[in-house]
């Protein structure tokens, strides 16, 4: 008993460590992969294989599927007791840990390695899940264990064994476990040398690795058979193997989570002992050396593997997870080995520790956040839909494992980009490879589908909404489909309730108009030159930093001659399925309406603002963006004219020139101006009235509408713009004939526009004052 009560601080080690993983396992919802894994759970308990509703094998995790399969039995569905078997596991491997480091070194070895383990946020969030990881890790660190036993004592049979069992474990709990087989081979040949393979016992228990192998492989292969394409090795989706692809990519991916403290005070220490361990293999090292060196293999042959070979698909921090307790244990070890020419075993102990604590001590606050992650409900928009969803009504999603875990099947596995590892063709059709429903991956597919009738759901995240759909796709979603509830994380349900004709955009322009961080790359607008117009749909396509962590708001303001608002248009772009820190393909688009009932037919202005709907401040400054005639459509000339200008500009024609006028008394002249070529520059107009002799009598100059339709945003296509001058000739000016003309010119230089004939003005005409 006393023995047992020296134990307490394992004991506590293992204490926190149980409290952190059960505070995940019963404080956050299922991660999104976990359904997958619930679902093959049902196909064990159901048909003793695990297997998903579409009825293909689940070949992953196999090993540990028959672990939890028990607590399934007894438990039922309940998440938490689920999740604890492998908080068992993941108990079990820091008491292994902390056994072997005590044994080759210290206890105090062993008990810093269990608490930086413990302390681990990538395995308290990882490992608590309805998933592999705990068998896997577990399985992994035995595999380093028997093979050391086996390495130093060949002749007994009992590790051999293990060695052999905990291979296999390891493999059918995660395909990624072959990357054991070459650092287990060099591991071998460095703890026991010659003396290890000459005897019969490593001869057999290489044979009985390879077939785990082979049997594993051929699982795999089997399981893969009806992919479209296969995971395996050489698969076109996602490959295993990329040789020397992006190499620099995926190092960044690791480096800094090995680099960066505090993990940075283990990393420099295991990889000082490993190299000195290195260099003395041929001096005959110490067990200590060696046993560093052995450890070291397993992490270093993975990163290398990972960084060098594997597919550019398999970058994340977590495919080395199975390989950490070896790399923190080296570290420990080799640490203390360092430490070993102190003279003082005490103050060799008290260094040690205190650069466990500098370790430790950072990893608390990760460690407590990790126990604490909530994350996403997944289930709670399936549920909103269970709610108000009618019968026959059917869904549409990516998360068809979620669907099928919350209603028992899905309608349809609606996913445009990335689909291809997660499809199987089933009799000529291809359908997901977990529930078996139809892909639906393209606009024209999921057109058919809406035209044919019915109430069809929606249920994605705005990132996913955001990113696995290209722009016509995403165009017809926030066509056909109205959002009907937000919930946290970005989660979204909308709903299409019979086809909707979109609307007939008859006008579009290209400004790139930017506005702060935010570019209008484009837009497109229906018609409004027509007697009671309908209402205005506009449809803008915005660039900005896909980093943005603001959900921006835009604004569609129309905007009367006179500079007043007469109609706005307020919303989140993409009718509120796709949010701007949600990562978006880009452009992003912004379906905006604006009723035009009741306003006079005169030229009006659309104006962008984006703004933050929090606190209402604008991103940047307003874009005014197009000018349009709206109501009956402006009258054509009556008298014809062609005079253009360089930069585009064009008088197409005018109302009639008023033959005589008095002196002292105004009048006015109508033209009608339009442009051939973007102009480059705001120009003002000029209006004036000449004498005989050439010198200016009256004028009104002022640019077109005063000012309210720049000539720097006139287009070729665009409404005629029909302007009013009004010129007052002075009461004592000589009767006779005088000549009308126009031109145009830079107000802040004065400089004039000739026309394309070469003259600095146009003749109008001639009248009479008198």
């Amino acid at each position: 008993m006393a023995q047992w009560l020296r134990r307490w601080p394992e004991a506590l080690v293992l204490g926190l460590a149980a409290w952190l993983r059960l505070t995940y396992a019963f404080g956050s919802h299922p991660v999104e992969d976990e359904y997958f894994e619930l679902l093959a759970l049902r196909g064990l308990t159901d048909h003793v294989l695990p297997t998903f509703p579409s009825g293909l094998f689940h070949q992953r995790g196999l090993a540990a599927w028959y672990t939890l399969a028990p607590l399934r039995y007894a438990f039922g569905e309940h998440i938490p007791l689920l999740r604890a078997g492998s908080i068992v596991l993941a108990l079990l491997l820091l008491v292994l840990v902390m056994r072997w480091g005590e044994r080759a070194a210290h206890r105090l070895v062993g008990l810093s390695a269990g608490l930086v383990l413990a302390l681990h946020p990538a395995a308290i969030v990882n490992v608590p899940r309805v998933r592999f990881y705990g068998l896997f890790i577990l399985a992994t660190f035995l595999v380093g264990m028997f093979a050391w036993k086996s390495a130093r004592a060949p002749h007994r049979p009992r590790a051999h064994i293990g060695l052999a069992i905990a291979f296999g474990l390891a493999l059918f709990a995660h395909e990624e476990a072959v990357l054991l087989y070459p650092p287990l081979l060099m591991g071998l040949t460095l703890a026991g040398g010659k003396a290890y393979w000459r005897t019969r016992a490593a001869v057999w228990v290489q044979v009985a690795l390879i077939a785990a192998v082979l049997a594993r492989g051929g699982v795999e292969l089997a399981a893969n058979l009806q992919a479209v394409a296969p995971l395996g090795l050489g698969g076109t989706a996602k490959p295993y193997l990329e040789p020397f692809a992006d190499v620099a990519d995926k190092w960044g991916v690791y480096r800094p989570f090995y680099t960066s403290p505090p993990y940075l005070w283990l990393s420099l220490p295991f990889a000082l002992a490993s190299l000195l361990a290195l260099l003395r293999v041929r001096r005959m090292p110490t067990l200590h050396a060696r046993l560093v060196l052995f450890l070291a293999l397993f992490p270093l042959t993975t990163l290398a593997f990972l960084v060098f070979l594997a597919g550019t698909s398999w970058r994340e921090v977590r495919y080395m997870l199975f390989v950490d307790p070896f790399w923190v244990l080296a570290a420990m070890l080799g640490m203390w080995w360092l430490l070993n020419a102190m003279p003082r075993p005490r103050l060799r102990l008290a260094v040690f520790g205190a650069w466990v604590l500098f370790i430790a001590a950072p990893l608390w606050t990760p460690a407590w956040n990790a126990a604490h992650t909530i994350g996403t409900d997944w289930q709670r928009p399936f549920h909103f839909v269970a709610e108000h969803r009618q019968p026959g009504d059917r869904i549409l999603t990516p998360l068809v494992q979620v669907c099928a875990y919350t209603f028992g099947t899905c309608d349809y596995y609606f996913r445009e980009d990335g689909f291809e590892p997660y499809v199987i063709e089933r009799d000529g059709a291809v359908v997901d490879r977990w529930v078996g429903a139809p892909l639906i991956q393209t606009p024209q597919a999921l057109e058919a589908l809406l035209r044919a009738g019915g109430r069809f759901w929606l249920v994605a995240d705005g990132h996913q909404i955001g990113t696995r759909y290209r722009l016509p796709t995403q165009r017809l979603l926030m066509e056909q489909f109205t959002l009907q509830q937000t919930f946290p994380d970005g989660l979204r349900v909308a709903l299409a309730e019979g086809w909707r004709e979109p609307p007939t955009y008859t006008v579009a322009r290209e400004p790139n108009l930017q506005s702060g961080d935010f570019t209008l790359r484009r837009f497109e607008r229906t018609a409004t030159e027509r007697p009671a117009p309908p209402p205005l749909h506009v449809l803008l396509f915005w660039d900005f930093p896909r980093e943005t962590a603001t959900a921006w708001h835009t604004s569609l303001k129309l905007v009367r001659r006179d500079g007043q608002e007469v109609a706005h248009a307020d919303s989140a772009p993409a009718n509120g399925l796709i949010a701007t820190n949600e990562r978006p393909r880009l452009p992003l688009l912004d379906a905006k309406t604006i009723a035009l009932d009741g306003l006079p037919p005169d030229y009006y202005r659309l104006d962008a603002v984006v703004y933050d709907p929090l606190t209402l401040t604008p991103q940047g400054e307003r874009l005014a963006f197009e000018w349009l005639w709206i109501g009956q459509a402006p009258p054509t000339p009556p008298v014809g004219l062609t005079h253009r200008w360089h930069d585009g500009l064009v008088l197409k024609g005018a109302d009639p020139l008023p033959a005589q006028a008095a002196r002292g008394a105004p009048f006015t002249i109508q033209l009608y101006w339009g442009a051939d070529a973007h102009p480059t520059r705001d120009w003002t107009a000029s209006v004036q009235l000449l004498d005989a002799e050439g010198r200016l009598v009256a004028q009104d100059d002022h640019p077109p509408l005063y000012g309210f339709h720049p000539t720097s945003r006139w287009t070729p296509d665009a409404t005629h713009v029909v302007d009013t001058y009004t010129l007052t000739p002075p009461p004592d000016a000589p009767a006779g004939e005088y000549t009308l003309v126009v031109l145009w010119y830079d107000p802040t230089t004065f400089e004039r526009l000739s026309t394309t004939s070469g003259a600095e003005m146009a003749i109008l005409g001639t009248l009479t004052l008198d």
